[in-house]
């Protein structure tokens, strides 16, 4: 008996589970790098008025540079994992879900079992199948 379908809802789900924590994650890091900003630009202000105590002046810029950008980074995997959960369930986009499966095995331990699991999937020849629209296998009769 083939599994393929079920299979595939299956790691759909785990993709948008995956894709969702890693969106709420990524919000969260841009509340933090947000409020981080407010602290330095209050910071700045009275460091002005106290020249003992100041902070070198291209080092908040390159801290914003930084944090924004890995909240940008976060963001846009977040979306590409929900994206994959997506084009799984419409059978669609093959290879940009073999690249997902390779970037999800970095969230380790649950996205390294999920890509793992989407290798194996993927792989089978009634999967390519329903990916490429060409007939699958017949399955072997009983005798």
């Amino acid at each position: 008996m083939d599994t393929t379908e079920h299979d595939l809802k299956l790691l759909s789900i785990g993709y948008f589970v995956q894709g969702g924590i890693v969106t709420f994650y990524a919000l969260l890091a841009a509340c933090y790098v947000g409020f981080l900003g407010a602290i330095f630009a209050i910071i700045t202000k009275s460091a002005s008025a106290d020249q003992r105590n100041h902070i070198p002046p291209g080092l908040l810029p390159v801290i914003a540079a930084i944090g924004t950008a890995i909240v940008c980074i976060a963001l846009a995997a977040g979306v590409c994992l929900l994206y994959a959960g997506v084009s799984l369930r419409k059978r669609r986009n093959r290879t940009f879900l073999l690249v997902m499966a390779t970037l999800s095995c970095l969230f380790v331990p649950y996205g390294t079992i999920l890509g793992i699991f989407t290798f194996i999937v993927l792989q089978r020849p009634t999967a390519r199948a329903l990916f490429g629209g060409e007939q699958p296998p017949p399955l072997p009769q009983p005798r």
